[in-house]
């Protein structure tokens, strides 16, 4: 390809990589509404503060033995979730 060729050709593929970028950058802002609705959920991992059940009622976090919610270090008593 020579000269004008080249920059009718140039010409005819812009427009169709364009559309394919478009495609593209919508197809990933619609993954990440997705996968942010899906974090926040109910049961996403943004809700997830431990691997703990925390019963009905007041629950005490600490590093006591004694606390609902146990620490590895810190504050005997940190404070009550309820």
């Amino acid at each position: 390809m020579h000269g004008p060729r080249k920059i009718a050709a140039f010409f005819v593929l812009l427009p169709i990589a364009a559309l394919a970028a478009m495609t593209y950058a919508e197809s990933l802002e619609h993954w990440r509404q997705e996968r942010e609705t899906k974090l926040k959920a109910e049961d996403g991992w943004l809700s997830l503060a431990g691997l703990v059940w925390l019963k009905e009622g007041a629950n005490t976090v600490g590093s006591d033995a004694g606390s609902a919610v146990r620490l590895a270090r810190g504050p005997v008593k940190a404070g009550v979730i309820e």
